[in-house]
């Protein structure tokens, strides 16, 4: 089942799904673009998933507020 709206006048429609690893809904979630959940999903499992997965916690982790330069996420979860 694919966590993703993909219907004529979705929210996502005009993404390239080929080349997204990885797409955010709201503030908080952060969704990878698994191949065989999603129609066009690219991520498979086991190296895929975790390089991509410690990439975006190291990004993530080092963003900072342009004005104060604060570090703006303090500390990432992840779910499964």
């Amino acid at each position: 089942m694919s966590l993703i709206d993909f219907s004529e006048g979705g929210m996502l429609r005009n993404i390239d799904w080929s080349s997204t690893r990885a797409d955010g809904v709201g503030f908080n979630g952060r969704y990878i673009n698994f191949y065989g959940r999603e129609p066009w999903g690219i991520v498979r499992s086991g190296k895929d998933k975790s390089t991509l997965l410690e990439e975006m916690s190291s990004k993530l982790l080092k963003f900072l507020d342009p004005k104060s330069g604060q570090t703006v996420v303090t500390q990432v979860y992840r779910g499964e």
